[in-house]
C-alpha cells in the first residue's frame, strides 16, 4: 500500500541553475525589442539572428516563440516572425492594466516603507530632474523604471510585480513615445514627487491615487499622439 506522505513522493531530478541558451537568447531579443534596437513591424529572420547572435536556429525559434507569447513578436503563418508593433488598442489595454496594478503595488509600498528606501527614492528623483534638465530622454526612461521597481519591489507581493514586469516589456516600447512628447518628462518628474510625498507620509491612499494618476497621464499623452499622428493633416490625404 502506497503512502500518501511527502516522503513517498519521487525525489525531482536537479536542473542547472544556469540559464540555458534559449533562455539566454530570448533574454537578448526582448532586450533589443525594448531598446527598439529591432523596431517594430521589421522581419525577424531566423538564420540572420542566428548567424549575428552565434547560436544554432534552435534557440532562435524557441526564443521567437516565447516572445510571441509576451506580445512582443508576431508570428504570421508562411510569413514568419515580426516584431510586433503595438497599435491605439493595445496601447490602451497595456495602460489600462498598469494603472490598476501600479496603484496596488504603491498602495501596498506606502504601508511597508522605511528610511533608507525613502532615501534611494530621493536620489532617484534628483537624477531624475538633471536627466529633465539635460533633456536626457534614455535617463529619463532609465530612471523612471528604476523609480517604479523599487517601489513595487516593497510592496511585498511577488505575483504583482511579476505582472508588473511582464508589461513593462512592452511598456518600455511605448516609453519612447511618452518620454519625446514635449512637456511630458517634466510632468512625469511632478508625478512622481507627489507619489513620493504619499510615500513620506504613509498615505496608501494618496499613494495609489497618486500612481494611477501618473499612469493614466502617460495613457492619455500617448494615445493622443499617436491619434494625432494618424490623422490627416489635409482633406483627402490618407492615413498611413
Amino acid at each position: 500500500m502506497e503512502s500518501n506522505s511527502p516522503e513517498a513522493i519521487h525525489p525531482l531530478v536537479p536542473v542547472d541553475a544556469l540559464p540555458s541558451l534559449s533562455d539566454r537568447v530570448y533574454a537578448a531579443l526582448k532586450h533589443h525589442i525594448a531598446e527598439q534596437k529591432l523596431r517594430p513591424g521589421s522581419k525577424l529572420s531566423v538564420p540572420r539572428l542566428a548567424a549575428q547572435l552565434g547560436v544554432s536556429r534552435t534557440p532562435v525559434k524557441e526564443a521567437l516563440e516565447r516572445l510571441g507569447q509576451d506580445g512582443l513578436v508576431t508570428m504570421l503563418p508562411n510569413r514568419g516572425a515580426y516584431v510586433a508593433i503595438l497599435h491605439w488598442e493595445d496601447v490602451n489595454e497595456i495602460y489600462q492594466m498598469r494603472e490598476m496594478l501600479e496603484g496596488l503595488a504603491t498602495r501596498l509600498a506606502a504601508a511597508r516603507m522605511n528610511g533608507d528606501l525613502l532615501e534611494r527614492l530621493r536620489d532617484v528623483l534628483r537624477q531624475g530632474e538633471t536627466a529633465v534638465r539635460q533633456g536626457s530622454i534614455e535617463g529619463h526612461i532609465k530612471i523612471d523604471l528604476e523609480f517604479h521597481r523599487l517601489i513595487r519591489a516593497q510592496g511585498g507581493n511577488r505575483r504583482l510585480v511579476r505582472a508588473l514586469d511582464n508589461l513593462q516589456d512592452q511598456i518600455r516600447i511605448v516609453f519612447r513615445t511618452s518620454a519625446a512628447i514635449p512637456g511630458r518628462m517634466p510632468m512625469a518628474l511632478e508625478e512622481h514627487r507627489r507619489i513620493l510625498a504619499a510615500l513620506e507620509a504613509a498615505d496608501p491612499d494618496e499613494a495609489e491615487q497618486a500612481a494611477r494618476d501618473h499612469v493614466r497621464r502617460i495613457r492619455e499623452a500617448v494615445l493622443a499622439h499617436m491619434q494625432a499622428a494618424e490623422t490627416p493633416d489635409t482633406p483627402g490625404k490618407e492615413r498611413s
